[in-house]
């Protein structure tokens, strides 16, 4: 399954709630190739990298999920390799399943949630900015 999602008034009014530093949206150009980045739901390693587009393998843990956030600069694709997986976009929830793509358009708020066992997924994310992330909601506290 191929399902597309584009930015809607929701994903508008929901950005409007967030407090954003402009300036935490910058990109750093920092090197992420080669290295595990931790994260509180499992871990993230980027396979490929370039200015335009960034591949990362995502790692989730059971019952662990992504914070409810967007990218309001970047367009990013999800693809299921193993696991169940739960992905809120605004006011949708679809369940995932291995070779499941999501096509999640800039600006549009979604989160991935493991089910019983971990979720193993590709994440292709253009233009290539680790910094470009607006969090609306997080388990762990994260701004």
């Amino acid at each position: 399954m191929i399902k597309e999602y584009k930015r809607s008034r929701v994903d508008k009014a929901i950005f409007n709630q967030c407090y954003i530093n402009l300036k935490d949206l910058v990109n750093d150009h920092h090197d992420y190739s080669n290295e595990i980045t931790q994260k509180p739901w499992g871990y993230e390693y980027e396979v490929f990298s370039t200015e335009d587009v960034s591949i990362q393998v995502l790692h989730i843990n059971p019952n662990a999920e992504t914070s409810f956030h967007c990218h309001p600069n970047k367009d990013t694709c999800l693809i299921i390799l193993e696991g169940e997986a739960l992905c809120r976009i605004t006011l949708d929830t679809k369940g995932l399943y291995p070779d499941d793509t999501l096509l999640i358009e800039r600006g549009v708020f979604h989160k991935t949630t493991a089910l019983l066992n971990p979720v193993t997924l590709i994440e292709i994310e253009t233009p290539n900015n680790k910094n470009d992330i607006v969090r609306f909601q997080d388990a762990y506290g994260r701004v």
